[in-house]
């Protein structure tokens, strides 16, 4: 009896690209488009977000069940702080999606105007440096910010900014489609790195912190164990 193939899918963002001329571009090119074969020889695709699930339709000739089962972002240890003495706060890389250039421009604007800035990245940028933090800490970095910057092009579902919430903090973002699918109206939508700065001058929108607490509340582990489980019984009668 042949198994079905069930495959989830966090983001296919590799395959919007444009890869370089190069040994290493062209490796990745090859890897990107067996993996989008793969994923087309799939039974079922669960897709970590509606934007995930339109980009392997557009992307692919997928044409077999798919179903949206977001992530839970409820694994870190319950944390709280009586003091915000972080005013900007930035987890993740600096790949291109993520406009590095922005986050390093803001990050030097907010030093130099006296602002505490704290980042857990593995590059050097102004502001206190994490290279490696443990779920604990990271917990408290969180409840210690005012502010969250997420500056992404695009993701396939993008954690970091509600794991934000949940502790607290205010998520500052462009507007696209992940954010508008994750983040609803609980974030502060800016277009620039002066929109950004002029946020971390002004009081906090205390409607809006209630708002990304409660945004980051649906997105619970045993709500997608329970997605997974209902996906698997279904796939296997």
């Amino acid at each position: 009896m042949k198994a079905d193939v069930i495959v989830y899918v966090h983001d296919i963002i590799s395959a919007s690209r444009s890869f370089p001329l190069t040994p290493q571009g062209i490796i990745s090119r090859f890897i990107t488009g067996r993996y989008l074969e793969y994923l087309e020889n799939a039974d079922h695709i669960l897709a970590a977000s509606e934007l995930t699930k339109d980009q392997i339709i557009e992307k692919t000739n997928y044409d077999g069940k798919m179903d949206v089962v977001y992530q839970g972002v409820d694994n870190l240890p319950h944390k709280s702080s009586e003091k915000r003495d972080i005013d900007l706060f930035y987890v993740g890389s600096l790949a291109d999606h993520k406009r590095p250039a922005f986050i390093r421009e803001l990050f030097s604007e907010a030093v130099e105007k006296g602002y505490n800035v704290a980042h857990v990245t593995e590059s050097d940028m102004k502001g206190k440096t994490y290279r490696e933090v443990s779920e604990a800490k990271l917990a408290e970095l969180y409840s210690r910010s005012r502010y969250y910057i997420h500056p992404s092009r695009i993701e396939g579902f993008g954690r970091c900014p509600l794991e934000a919430q949940r502790y607290g903090a205010t998520p500052m973002a462009f507007e696209n489609s992940i954010n508008e699918e994750i983040l609803g109206e609980s974030y502060v939508k800016i277009k620039s790195v002066n929109d950004a700065l002029e946020n971390l001058e002004s009081e906090r929108n205390h409607d809006l912190i209630s708002r990304g607490i409660r945004n980051s509340e649906r997105f619970k582990w045993s709500k997608t164990r329970n997605e997974l489980k209902d996906v698997l019984t279904s796939d296997s009668m």
